[in-house]
Parts: C-alpha cells; structure tokens; sequence
C-alpha cells in the first residue's frame, strides 16, 4: 500500500470525539523513522488529536527486516535492494541495522553452541558402539562459523580423538 493510499484512508476516518467525516476539518502532520510512519490527525471543530501508525506497538518493522535477511543468508545492502525493487525506499540506517542485528545473535549463538552439543554427543555414542576396541578413534568435525554472509566469519576446523 502507498504511503498517499494510508494517508487518504486516514482521513476518511472519522473524528474520534465529535464523529466529524469532512477532511477539510483536519490538520494532519507525519513523522518517519525507518519503516515507521506515525500521522497525528488534528480536527478543527473539537480539537483533538488522534495518532496512527503503521507499526504495532509490540513489532519493528526493522527488526523483522534485520531477521529476514539473517535467515536468508542476504547481507543489508541487498536486501535493501530488494525492498527497493518494490518501492519500500525509505528503510533503517546501517546503524540501527547492526544494532538489531546484535541483539538477534545472543539467542541464536546459544541455540547453535546447544544443538551442536547434542548432536556430537549422539555422533560419540554411536562412534563408540562401531569402532573396534583397541582401533584409535579421530573424528573430524567442521564447523562454519559464517551464519552470517556479512560478517566475514571464518571457517573454523576440529579434529578431535576421542576414546
């Protein structure tokens, strides 16, 4: 929906004090941050203001957006070309990008480090029920620490033996 298209249907609503419907009655001014735009509608008639947005007060839209490009394994730039292929122009600054970002890995890094630990513990047992008893066990574990195309992470390597 265009930004003109969510303004004009703004203002047909009506005035929530004195139910007035005529447009020309209002004042209206806009604010953008990001993906957030907030209208205040003043009427004319009672004086009151009334503010809308088009984000919840519970979701970020940027954040949302930061999300999807880690799990799309897209890097900001482009996404935000992405975004742009469909005329969403207006978009949150690399600062607020990274920084959303941030607060994302903590839960994920955790997530990861715990399903890693689960499943080698589960390779170990069965390692341990095939191999013979006096053969030596080596175990070659990889892991690409790079879940994030954008952030350049390096592959890292362990090889580990185990009895």
């Amino acid at each position: 929906m265009s930004i003109s298209h969510y303004l004009s249907i703004l203002l047909s609503l009506p005035c929530s004090d004195c139910h007035d419907i005529i447009v020309s009655n209002r004042t209206f001014y806009t604010t953008v941050v990001g993906f957030n735009l907030t209208c205040i509608i003043k009427c004319l008639l009672c004086k009151t203001s009334m503010q809308y947005s088009n984000e919840d007060s519970d979701i970020k839209y940027s954040h949302l957006i930061a999300g999807a490009t880690l799990t799309g394994r897209m890097n900001r730039n482009s996404f935000q070309t992405a975004l742009a292929t469909i005329e969403v122009t207006n978009q949150c600054s690399k600062r607020s990008y990274h920084n959303y970002q941030n607060h994302m890995y903590k839960p994920i890094i955790e997530s990861a480090k715990q399903s890693s630990k689960t499943i080698l513990l589960e390779i170990l047992d069965h390692l341990k029920e095939i191999y013979l008893l006096k053969q030596e066990k080596v175990l070659p574990i990889g892991f690409d620490c790079s879940w994030s195309y954008s952030r350049n992470a390096h592959q890292a390597s362990v090889f580990r033996k185990y009895s």
